[in-house]
């Protein structure tokens, strides 16, 4: 059976390590489009560069300084709030090592909405109807949190988006029907929101990223106007930054039995 469980915020959210400049997700995502032998062939085998800093409007990565790709995180933000309120903190100190900081909040409760429970079962006139009268729809949390999504979705550029949850399954099960297992659970969702976003950006190039631990791969996924399909799978230690915040997420007992049991 394939599992969910929430991405570990230190693998997403920015500046989670205090003292820590880079502990920012747009860098290790760049790192694996970087490694990912499918967007080499896009790019010509280019390097793509991370942008920063960044003004306001800019993307997060060019190609030869012509913009590329902007990555987003596929979460509410009230979710994105509640997670680093409950979660633990961590502080590098001058030993190079790090110090934990208790949360804000100290129980796990969620306020917000996972996306899935959210986006399952509507359809593409549902969230547009729900989009076009943000300022008049009920004032209830889910509501607020699909429109925060939307808006995301919504975003004039060609886009990677990371998936802040992750997989996983019993101890036999390979990587393949994982991977085949996750893409079909994000099929029973997605397609609608995606869809809200070709009717509202035109021509833009949309990619879904998510983790499965237990083999150590980052999931790319594209999608084809009908639903998400693989693109590449690429190796966690592909990206230097995305291992160190895998170290310094086993700093943390809660999150190191979670995510790689």
């Amino acid at each position: 059976m394939i599992k969910i469980s929430a991405l570990p915020s230190t693998l997403w959210k920015t500046d989670i390590v205090k003292n820590v400049d880079d502990c920012n997700y747009e860098l290790y995502l760049t790192e694996f489009v970087n490694a990912s032998e499918q967007f080499k062939q896009i790019t010509g085998n280019k390097e793509v560069r991370y942008c920063y800093p960044q003004s306001k409007g800019e993307w997060d990565c060019t190609v030869n300084g012509i913009p590329f790709l902007d990555f987003k995180l596929l979460c509410s933000q009230k979710m994105q709030q509640d997670i680093g309120d409950t979660d633990l903190r961590l502080i590098a100190n001058e030993h190079g090592t790090y110090d934990i900081e208790r949360p804000v909040i100290k129980n796990r409760s969620y306020y917000g909405y996972w996306v899935h429970l959210l986006l399952e079962g509507l359809t593409e006139d549902n969230l547009q109807a729900i989009f076009n009268r943000t300022t008049k729809c009920s004032d209830s949390q889910a509501n607020k949190d699909i429109i925060s999504i939307l808006k995301i979705a919504a975003t004039d550029k060609d886009c990677l988006f990371l998936y802040t949850e992750f997989f996983k399954a019993d101890e036999e099960t390979p990587f393949e029907d994982i991977k085949a297992g996750a893409i079909t659970f994000i099929n029973r969702w997605i397609p609608a929101l995606l869809k809200f976003r070709d009717s509202n950006v035109h021509n833009r190039k949309t990619y879904v990223a998510f983790a499965v631990p237990k083999y150590k791969n980052m999931v790319i996924c594209n999608w084809n106007g009908k639903e998400i399909e693989e693109f590449d799978v690429v190796p966690f230690d592909k990206s230097e930054n995305f291992m160190k915040y895998c170290h310094i997420t086993m700093l943390n007992e809660f999150t190191r039995e979670l995510f790689w049991k």
